[in-house]
Parts: C-alpha cells; sequence; structure tokens
C-alpha cells in the first residue's frame, strides 16, 4: 500500500511526527527509512566547545573521541547529503558530571568539522551562534560556501595565520548573509571582506559600529544585491552613505535606526544620499528616513516602522518634494501617534495611485469618532484602492498607556454607511478592515455571476447581505 502513496504525502505526514516516532518508523519499512532519514538528518547541531568563565572547554580526550565519531557518522556518504542546515553554538556550561576541563586547544573539535564540511554538498544554510572561527574554520566554510549563512555575533579568530588573510577575500560565495551583533562582538570587518560581490543577493547587518574608510575604500561594488536591512545608531547615519553606496542595485531596504533620543526626531538620512539605490522599489524604516527616497519613480512599497504623529509624516513628505505627489507607490503601511482626516487627505494626495493602505493609530476615541464621521463623509482614498485596513487602538480601563477619559460614551460609526461610502469612492476595491475597540467591520468583495457578497461583523453580530454586480 505504501508505494501507491507519493512520496511527497508520506512527507508531508512525517513532518508532523515527533522525532522518537520518526526513528521507530525508519525500522517499520525500507522505503519509510529513505524517507524518514531526510528529516531525520536533515539538521546537523554541533557543540564544538563549553564557554564558561574560566575559558573555552573540553571533555577529556574519551569524550572529544566520542564526538569525533559522530562527525564521522555525519560526514558518511550516507548521511553527510541529507544534510540541509548545520548550526553551530557552544555550550554555556560543561555538563555535570562530566570530566571537561579548560583546553590550551579549544578548536580541536571546531576544526574536525570543517575538514569534514566539504562532504555536505546539500548543505543549504550554516549559522553560527557565539562561536570563534579559526583560519581554518572559514577556509571550509568558503570551500562549501552554503547559499545561506546567519552569524549570530560569531568571531574570526585569527591569531594564527592571520597572514593568509588576503587569500579568502570575496571567497564566500552566499547568496544570503546575515550578521547579528550580540554584546562585545562585533568584528564585522572581518567578516564583510569574505563576501563575493558576484554572488551576494541579500545582505542583513547590526551595523552598529560603521567601518573605517579604508574598509569601505576596499570594498567592491555589490551589482547583483537586490535585498539590504541594517541596524544602526541615529548619529552614525551620516557615515554609511559611502558604505550604502557600494549596492547600487538594492531594490527593497530595511533600516532600523536604534535609540532616536527627542533631539534626533527630525533628522533624516543626509543628504549626501541623494543618490543612493536609484531602483529601489521597497522601503522599511523610520519616517525621518523616508523623504531622500521619495523621488525614485521605482518605489513601488513604504513601510513606516517608527510611530510618527500623521502632522510630522505630512511635514517630512512636503519638506522633501518638489511636487505633492508620488505617481507610482501602490503599498503604505504607516503606524501612526495620532490620525487627522486631513492629514490622510494629504498623504493620499502624495501617493495618488495607492492600492493598498495599512494604517495603526493610537489616539483618544474621541478623536477616533470624529476622524470616521468625516471619513463616512468624504472617504479620500484614491479611487484606486484595492485593500484598506485601520486599526485604532485605545482603552476604557484607567492606567493603560492609551486610556481617556472620552473614551466613554463615544458615537459608534455608521459601519454600513462607511462601508457604501467606501465602495462608492473605490469601486474595484476588494477589503475593508476597520478594527476599534469592540467594532470591526471587515468587508470583502469578489466579482462573478452571483455578484458581491458582504460581511459585517458589529460589536459581535454578524450580518450577511448579497448584493448584484455593479450594485
Amino acid at each position: 500500500m505504501s508505494s501507491l502513496v507519493p512520496n511527497e504525502l508520506w512527507l508531508e505526514v512525517f513532518e508532523n511526527l515527533p522525532r522518537d516516532s520518526l526513528r521507530q518508523l525508519s525500522l517499520t519499512h525500507t522505503k519509510f527509512k529513505g524517507l524518514s532519514r531526510t528529516l531525520l538528518f536533515a539538521h546537523l547541531d554541533f557543540k564544538p566547545y563549553a564557554y564558561t568563565r574560566e575559558g573555552l572547554m573540553l571533555p577529556h580526550q574519551a569524550g572529544i573521541d566520542s564526538r569525533m565519531q559522530r562527525l564521522d557518522f555525519w560526514a558518511s556518504d550516507e548521511i553527510a547529503p541529507l544534510v540541509r542546515t548545520c548550526r553551530l553554538s557552544p555550550a554555556y556550561s560543561a555538563p555535570m558530571g562530566s570530566d571537561y576541563a579548560v583546553a590550551e586547544s579549544p578548536y580541536v573539535l571546531l576544526e574536525a568539522l570543517f575538514e569534514r564540511f566539504a562532504r555536505f554538498t546539500r548543505l543549504e544554510r550554516f549559522s553560527a551562534a557565539s562561536i570563534r572561527l579559526t583560519h581554518m574554520s572559514v577556509v571550509g566554510l568558503c570551500r562549501v560556501s552554503p547559499p545561506s549563512v546567519l552569524i549570530f555575533g560569531g568571531f574570526l579568530d585569527y591569531e594564527e595565520g592571520i597572514e593568509q588573510l588576503p587569500s579568502l577575500t570575496q571567497a564566500l560565495n552566499v547568496s544570503k548573509f546575515n550578521f547579528v551583533r550580540v554584546r562585545g562582538a562585533c568584528n564585522l570587518h572581518r567578516w564583510i571582506v569574505l563576501l563575493n560581490p558576484n554572488h551576494l543577493g541579500a545582505l542583513s547587518l547590526s551595523y552598529r559600529r560603521p567601518f573605517s574608510d579604508d574598509i569601505v575604500h576596499r570594498l567592491p561594488l555589490f551589482p547583483h544585491l537586490r535585498k539590504l536591512a541594517l541596524e544602526v545608531n541615529p548619529w552614525d547615519l551620516h557615515r554609511i552613505i559611502p558604505f550604502l553606496l557600494k549596492f547600487p542595485a538594492t531594490q527593497v531596504f530595511s533600516i532600523h535606526v536604534v535609540g532616536y533620543s527627542p533631539a534626533d526626531k527630525e533628522t533624516p538620512l543626509p543628504a549626501e544620499g541623494a543618490g543612493l539605490f536609484p531602483i529601489l522599489k521597497e522601503y522599511i524604516g523610520p519616517y525621518q528616513t523616508l523623504p531622500i527616497f521619495l523621488s525614485r519613480q521605482s518605489l513601488l512599497r513604504i513601510e513606516v516602522t517608527r510611530k510618527p504623529t500623521s502632522g510630522h509624516f505630512v511635514a517630512q513628505l512636503r519638506e522633501q518634494l518638489q511636487t505633492p505627489s508620488n505617481a507610482n507607490v501602490t503599498s503604505l503601511d504607516v503606524d501612526f501617534e495620532d490620525l487627522t482626516h486631513h492629514d490622510l487627505g494629504v498623504i493620499c494626495a502624495f501617493f495618488p495611485q495607492l492600492a493598498e493602505l495599512k494604517i495603526e493609530v493610537s489616539t483618544p476615541f474621541v478623536e477616533a469618532t470624529s476622524f470616521f464621521r468625516l471619513f463616512a463623509e468624504n472617504p479620500i482614498l484614491p479611487p484606486g484602492m484595492e485593500h484598506f485596513a485601520i486599526s485604532w487602538r485605545f482603552s476604557h480601563a484607567a492606567g493603560d498607556p492609551y486610556y481617556s477619559p472620552d473614551n466613554q460614551g463615544a458615537e459608534m460609526p455608521d459601519l454600513p454607511m462607511l462601508r457604501d461610502a467606501l465602495v462608492d469612492r473605490c469601486p474595484g476595491i476588494r477589503t475593508i478592515w476597520i478594527l476599534r475597540d469592540n467594532i470591526l467591520l471587515k468587508w470583502r468583495s469578489s466579482s462573478g455571476e452571483e455578484g458581491i457578497t458582504t460581511n459585517i461583523a458589529h460589536e459581535d453580530t454578524t450580518v450577511e447581505s448579497s448584493e448584484p454586480s455593479g450594485g
């Protein structure tokens, strides 16, 4: 019977089984053995040493020999091709009752892994969490170059063989590289020079300590990189422009600015960055660094990640633009501290081709009531809107950050009237989502022979109605 069921279907079933059940299953049938092994040995998690206050520790020789045997098993001809991901991390304490001791040569197991690394011919992802990689380790990594590499606070320890470092320049042929900085671990400059610019397509960096001018000068252009994500300090914005210019083909740019102080709230990306990312399609980040990219005719999607007031957001747009519009932006996602009907109208005028608009607001209930009353009278959305969602956060409970006494007894909006006004304004609209306290308007339309189906949930009451097409 097992031969009648496609392997893909069996794998979907097996993926939901506990590891112990998979082991037992692999003993029942030759076919199940092969299928279950693709899951049992897909991920190699290896701890090459223990990290303690006393230093890096290894077990005594018997423990090292046991771990070497485990590595030989994983690197065998039968198992190695099944490995898809490999994760290195230290043990943060020596196992209870173990015979671990501080080692003079703590990288014995680490380098043994990388001596066998080339056998993992189908490796897709490698990650190292708080691991010191030696020169030999990096040589092994570069030989395999899995498509995706994640380094979580990883050091490169070149105390030995540092003179051979130039041989590794641009030797890491990965398509995706992610470096996450942890406290006390920041030698990103040693990693960045390893990346091959002809292979890298996505780069994510915790960029808390900008590279020196010398390192940036030596970096080549990365002509094929499409996705770039950075975490930076606000006071370093002016220093990262030369680095960003190394990625002229970036289409998706995400920037997380850490720790804006009140004095920095109006700090935009410096004007020297006017030539950055000429074919940018998607921007994700604070509104302060957005205006410099608004002139890109290729820009289609914007997500604002730090909460501005709608007034600040509009003022920032007006200050940077000669004409109040960007004709090509079709998607906007923003979280406001407040929102007025007037400011929403200005924003929609800036982006007249919006087809998707998602807004979250935190403000007193009475302002929401005023907004929705005006919004029902004049929806002001671009006529081509297809998906509109707005969530208004506040509370009736004192002590909640969104509490206001004005929330009590505020007027409820007329949801059917609001829905009809939006449909009249935007004939092609397909979804409307309005969430406010215990009030929910959820509406979806689908055109077809049976017309348009409308669902409204209002204070836990659901009303379903069917309207003819074009009605």
